[in-house]
Parts: structure tokens; sequence; C-alpha cells
């Protein structure tokens, strides 16, 4: 019985031993203590720009987040975010970051509390644009060009074709007989009366100054959302008013301007002739 009672003793101080030392492989590297981490970034995405970016994502619940941290370039570079969630919309974060030429990143967002932990990290995969897109972009052509009125008024009638790469409108410029510089940006389409998208075709320039030369390019966004908008290059043109009996349109082909020394980027032209409120193309040259 005694030998009995002493086995046991010995068995429960055995176990008691055991269960004194280490449990946890990862201990020694902790000093014993429970590792916190900081809530984590979630949501993660980005708005692209002309070299610079926005890195967007949404807060967890953890109400001690303080701070959170953007790395990129193998963590040599970084930017630190001060986090004020009365300042904050839906607990989203947004960062602008500057000076990042036409490349493709990748981002490491860490989020930190009051206490010093840092949260897992998340990833997200972003890229700016720069000259290299901005080159391949091509300007909407135009179908034709006309005076309409005694008041110097030109209608630009631009091409039915419209660049792709999410092109926004196309921006005119050009001057009125006051001096005035105006320029005027025409979407792609509108909505009619019903409510429907039409695509835009025309536009008025008011009180044309013929001796001074118009531009226009197109515009666009090489995504969907965009911080910036890019544009192809400038096309120019310059005016001239003339007289003539001839009722009806004089069609200029390309091959005729050619001819007298002209350049035009969207082939055929017509010239509307209707009295003294006319004009005829003297070039169209790509600036």
């Amino acid at each position: 019985m005694k030998n009995l009672i002493k086995t046991t003793i010995l068995g429960i101080a055995a176990v008691a031993a055991a269960c004194s030392g280490p449990i946890d492989p990862f201990e020694e590297f902790t000093d014993g203590e429970e590792i916190r981490y900081a809530g984590k970034a979630n949501d993660l995405s980005y708005t692209t720009g002309k070299n610079r970016l926005a890195i967007n994502f949404v807060l967890g619940p953890d109400p001690n987040v303080s701070e959170a941290k953007i790395f990129w370039n193998m963590q040599q570079e970084s930017v630190t975010v001060p986090v004020d969630r009365t300042a904050l919309t839906d607990d989203v974060v947004s960062q602008v970051i500057e000076n990042l030429p036409e490349n493709t990143y990748n981002f490491e967002v860490r989020t930190y509390d009051k206490f010093g932990n840092s949260s897992v990290p998340a990833y997200v995969t972003a890229k700016t644009y720069g000259p290299m897109y901005e080159a391949t972009l091509a300007t909407r052509g135009v179908a034709e060009i006309k005076g309409t009125n005694a008041k110097k008024d030109i209608v630009l009638t631009l091409g039915d074709t419209i660049p792709a790469n999410y092109s926004t409108g196309t921006e005119i410029t050009y001057f009125r007989t006051s001096g005035e510089k105006v320029v005027e940006i025409v979407p792609n389409s509108e909505l009619n009366d019903k409510g429907v998208p039409e695509q835009v075709n025309a536009y008025t320039m008011t009180d044309f100054d013929y001796s001074r030369p118009a531009q226009f390019r197109s515009l666009f966004t090489p995504e969907a959302n965009s911080l910036d908008v890019f544009a192809s290059k400038k096309t120019r043109f310059l005016s001239t008013p003339f007289r003539s009996q001839s009722p009806t349109p004089r069609i200029i082909s390309k091959v005729s301007i050619r001819k007298k020394g002209m350049h035009l980027l969207c082939g055929t032209v017509a010239v509307h002739v209707s009295g003294i409120a006319t004009m005829a193309i003297r070039s169209m040259i790509p600036r």
C-alpha cells in the first residue's frame, strides 16, 4: 500500500513538473507574452493617375488603430498615414503617393495601434501612367467645319468614331474677336429628353476670330477611375473667311488638299459656302 501511494505521488509530481515547463514553442521569441496585432486594413484598392496614385483601404473595428504605413519598392520606400476616425467617411482611408514614374508597383499596408502593435500585412498591386501611355492616345477626327452666319460662328462637327481607352470628351480652344480665349470640353455623349445617352458630334464656336488658330484634342482616363485626365496631341487649324456665290457645298478631298500643300487628319472635309459667312480650311496640323 505504501509503495502504491509513493508511486502515485511520484506520478503526480512528474506531471506537475511537465506542465510547469514551456508548452509554446514560440514563447522564447515573445518573452512569454501573448502576441497582439492591430486591426488589419481591409478591402485594399487603388486609384491611378499621372505619375502618382492613391492607395485606399477600410479600417477594421479595432478602435486603437492610430496610424498606417504603406510600403513599396521592397519596403525601401514608405509613407506614414495618421488615422483619425472622426475625419473619415465609412472608415475609408485614401492616401495619394506622388512621384511614381509610369510602372506597376506592389504595395504593402500595415496598421499600428496606440500601443505600437502592428497588424498583419495587406497587399495590392497598382499601376501608374505617364508619357508612354499618353503617346498612344489618338485625337477624335473632324468630319466637317462650316460657317453658319454673318456673326462669324463656326460649327465644328466631330467624326463618328470615338477613340477607345476611356475617352471622356474633346477639348476645343479658340479665340473670339474680342480677344477672349475660350476653352470648352465637349462630352462624347449627353442625355436626351428621354434620358437616353446620345453621341455628341457638333460644337459651335461663336464670334470666331479667323486671324488666330483654333485647336482641339481628345481627353482620356487610363482606367475607369483616375486622379488625372490625359490628353492626345493638339490638332491645330486656321480658317479664312471668303465670299462665294456658290449655293452648294464644295467638297475638298484629301488629294486636292495635299496638292495645295495642306495636311488633313480626317479624310474628306466638306467646306460649306453660305454667302459671306463661310470659311476655308487653310491647314490642320498636329501640334
